[in-house]
């Protein structure tokens, strides 16, 4: 018994490796793929490689027959892939040839002469005949007679004109032709794109389906009133309001087409869910110009039914302790305007036994258009001034001021293109309840433009000025203050100011910083970067600018850039190399 199972496991065990070599593939091939015949044409190259089975498959293990199964397909797929620019005559050859123990795949190409658009018939029938929009459009078609024959040019004037339909609100549009016929023998096409439109739709009533908040409020989130023309543009407008809101964390609009009435107004349905009315955040960090920091967060994301917002936080590094308490109001339109009351106690340690204290109070009404913003804002200012053991100042002022920002980048935490603008003016008067008279103005800029396909040049520049006639009066936090990782590096943190008789830094009346640098991708999320940095914190325009060069490296995580630099002041030699260590977006 124990023979015969014996054997039977041989036999079996026997069968298995024969059907495993059986099924085997035989040795991998590895292939090299040449194209001949369109140099100087690399929209026709990328497209027959990506359009090769060959081209896809050359990575995967595979013998002779699939490798040339694969070959065989090529000449048609070759063709295919130039008939969307045209090319309905080419002249194909191919050559499949072992060298060593790989396999070269040659195609050489006579792409032929480009057929010709002979006609472009296209034109809009029904109530949209006469909308300037579908107008623009049709003057303006990226396909024209007597043009080479692009397909995505086709495609694009085709999509266009759907495009106008969904947006304005004709949402019945149906083509009554839509066509585009090649005679490759002649070398010439025909297009032809006709729509009827349907009747153009209007907006209806707005539901906002929700239960936390009032309902006369969420309604000042609807950019369009019944009876406006439907305008799809709206509705993500009204979707990207309502999303980036406090309130709701899932946002999403339908058309109720069910209950269009007899004047074509369509009801539009909002589903919504709600965000937790709390949350809380702690961080932690380090940065050479604060050490380590940490903090503390809690918003209150409903405060009442009508929108009211606030948050409450805690802060502390090496040289700055604050509490910071904020109230929002949403104003007529929420998702632009808004009040703004705040509250703060802060501590700024200067270093030079330098010590900034100081209560604020204050409010703002933002207005935002597109990609600026503008704030008027009021503020009442408490600060004890501390210049050394034995010197310290206390001062009350009143500050009225306006402030606006734009913001514009392709990516918010790492731009390839973006600008960024600050520009602020603020003041005080003795008749205005103030200890003391000045004015103040400073504006902030910051630039990253692309140089090729992975170098980027920032560059960045600051700007201050103080009137007064009582500097030695200002609180330390008007006066100006530069160095450290975010202005000049090579220096520590606010350390460049004019100096007093016992050589302490009292801060400038005027403010100046310059800088360059040129990042360069290496690898993946890994960048390099060389940057010089100028400028100063001044009682003067006359007195010396500081300059300060060097490298770093950089590393994109999803928080933003991560930066590493080395920097040797220019202006003092006899300075030790000084290292930085900051994190945040380039903007």
């Amino acid at each position: 018994m124990s023979g015969q199972l014996a054997r039977s496991a041989s036999l079996c065990l026997l069968l298995t490796l024969l059907l495993a070599l059986a099924a085997a593939p035989a040795q991998a091939q590895s292939v090299r793929i040449e194209i001949e015949g369109l140099e100087g044409q690399p929209e026709l190259r990328e497209n027959v490689l990506a359009n090769l089975s060959l081209q896809r498959y050359r990575d995967d293990a595979m013998g002779e027959p699939r490798l040339r199964r694969l070959h065989g397909r090529a000449t048609g797929e070759v063709r295919r892939a130039l008939r969307p620019f045209g090319h309905y005559q080419a002249e194909v050859e191919s050559e499949l040839r072992q060298e060593n123990d790989r396999w070269i795949a040659v195609y050489r190409i006579e792409p032929g002469p480009r057929v010709q658009v002979e006609s472009v018939e296209a034109r809009v029938e029904g109530d949209g005949e006469d909308d300037r929009a579908f107008q623009r459009v049709l003057e303006t078609l990226p396909i024209r007679a007597g043009q080479p024959l692009n397909h995505q040019h086709y495609d694009q004037a085709r999509n266009r004109l759907l495009e106008v339909a969904s947006r304005h609100g004709y949402l019945e549009a149906r083509w009554l032709e839509r066509s585009l016929m090649v005679d490759p023998v002649g070398g010439t096409a025909r297009v032809r794109l006709i729509m009827e439109t349907g009747p153009r739709f209007r907006f209806g009533e707005t539901r906002i389906e929700q239960d936390i908040l009032d309902d006369a409020f969420v309604q000042r989130y609807v950019p369009f009133s019944p009876g406006d023309h439907y305008d799809e543009q709206k509705l993500v407008q009204l979707q990207y309001g309502l999303s980036d809101s406090e309130y709701f964390s899932f946002v999403q609009i339908q058309r109720d087409m069910d209950n269009i009435d007899e004047e074509g107004r369509v009801p539009i349905i909002v589903e919504t869910t709600q965000r937790p009315k709390h949350r809380y955040q702690a961080s932690l960090g380090y940065g050479t110009d604060t050490g380590p920091r940490f903090g503390v967060r809690w918003d209150y994301r409903r405060i009442n039914r009508r929108g009211h917002h606030g948050a409450l936080g805690y802060n502390i590094s090496q040289v700055r302790r604050a509490v910071e308490l904020r109230y929002v109001v949403p104003l007529a339109k929420p998702t632009r305007e808004r009040l703004t009351w705040d509250a703060n106690a802060i501590r700024e340690d200067r270093g030079d036994d330098l010590e900034s204290r100081r209560l604020e109070l204050g409010v703002g009404r933002t207005t935002q258009w597109g990609s600026w913003q503008r704030t008027h804002f009021l503020r009442y200012e408490q600060e004890r001034s501390i210049f050394g053991p034995d010197e310290e100042s206390r001062s009350e002022i009143v500050v009225p001021g306006i402030r606006i920002t734009r913001t514009r980048a392709d990516d918010p935490t790492l731009a390839r293109r973006g600008l960024y603008l600050k520009g602020e003016v603020r003041g005080a008067r003795e008749e205005a309840l103030s200890d003391l008279n000045f004015f103040q103005a400073r504006i902030r800029a910051k630039r990253v433009q692309p140089l090729g396909e992975d170098y980027r040049l920032l560059a960045r520049l600051e700007l201050g000025g103080t009137g007064t006639e009582n500097f030695d009066q200002l609180p330390l936090s008007q006066r100006f203050f530069t160095g450290g990782d975010q202005t000049i590096r090579g220096y520590s943190f606010e350390e460049l100011s004019p100096e007093g008789e016992d050589g302490r830094k009292l801060g400038g009346r005027y403010l100046a910083v310059a800088s360059l640098e040129l990042d360069r991708r290496i690898r993946g999320p890994w960048h390099a970067a060389a940057f010089v940095d100028h400028g100063n914190a001044m009682m003067s325009f006359s007195e010396r600018l500081e300059t300060s060069a060097g490298m770093g490296i950089r590393w994109a995580s999803p928080v933003g850039m991560v930066r590493l630099d080395v920097a040797q002041s220019i202006s003092d030699t006899d300075r030790s190399p000084r290292l930085h260590l900051s994190v945040g977006p380039d903007l």
